[in-house]
């Protein structure tokens, strides 16, 4: 088993969200033109996205208090002047077949070079806000799955995703104790 460490990035989630039931957040980070590296993990589930292009999801399956470190390139997202990375997460905070009931985290940095440029509960950060579009209280979908999807679009839900210059309201985060970090091998 080999495990991982981040540079800078801590395991963070919204304060005002750290026990809330199907919370969903998005994490964002203005990033340049360059060579660049997305690494991280967390705790429920979460997806990637660069100028609102779908980049990937995860993290990976672990066993309890075990997390798996995924690592992205985004050089080829990465290519305009100005870019937008945002991780949409979602905490569930209840038990199932399909997650376990363990406090919600994001653990993220963006490496250019050996040098830092976004990270989790360090500098310079991401950015946390909710992601409003997603309905919170919905019914239990099954023990298999947490909750049933439900959303409430607006005439611009997107712009979270795809608007650099959009200020949505930032929540506080806090730093969690996650567990212990693993290397993604499969």
């Amino acid at each position: 088993m080999q495990f991982e460490h981040f540079q800078a990035a801590r395991p963070v989630w919204a304060k005002e969200e750290l026990k809330t039931m199907n919370a969903s957040l998005v994490f964002r980070a203005q990033l340049p033109a360059c060579e660049a590296q997305l690494r991280l993990t967390g705790h429920s589930v979460y997806q990637v996205f660069v100028n609102g292009v779908f980049v990937a999801q995860g993290p990976a399956r672990a066993g309890h208090g075990f997390f798996r470190v995924d690592e992205l390139a985004l050089s080829e997202y990465l290519t305009d002047e100005r870019h937008l990375l945002c991780v949409l997460c979602a905490g569930y905070n209840v038990n199932s077949f399909y997650l376990t009931d363990q406090p919600p985290f994001l653990c993220a940095e963006v490496l250019a070079g050996g040098r830092v440029l976004a990270a989790t509960g360090s500098e310079p950060p991401f950015l946390c806000t909710a992601f409003d579009a997603r309905v919170k209280k919905v019914q239990r979908y099954s023990f298999q799955r947490p909750f049933t999807e439900s959303y409430r679009f607006g005439f611009d839900y997107d712009r979270i995703f795809l608007d650099p210059d959009f200020q949505p309201r930032t929540l506080e985060t806090v730093c969690t104790e996650p567990g212990q970090f693993l290397r993604r091998e499969t």
